[in-house]
């Protein structure tokens, strides 16, 4: 959140951060006029942040990072039981 904010108060943004940028400011607007925040706006910036990772290192590296990674399950033949 810090690089985030040194960003919009940069002048000379990168292009990754004056995008996020411009799609938070009205989020944040319309929250403090007490409206919902749009889900589908807020996963949309997520994702990008998500799927660039050398502009973002800080979030990447982060633990909300591993969040969206969870581990994933492997089915074994020779485990025994059943999923359903």
């Amino acid at each position: 959140m810090a690089v985030l904010r040194q960003q919009a108060l940069a002048t000379s943004a990168n292009d990754s951060y004056a995008w996020i940028v411009a799609r938070m400011k009205p989020q944040i607007v319309d929250f403090i006029h007490d409206k919902p925040i749009n889900q589908r706006k807020m996963i949309d910036i997520v994702n990008f942040i998500r799927n660039n990772p050398e502009e973002f290192p800080e979030w990447h590296n982060s633990d909300m990072a591993k969040l969206f990674s969870p581990p994933k399950f492997v089915n074994k033949k020779e485990n025994k039981g059943y999923w359903f």
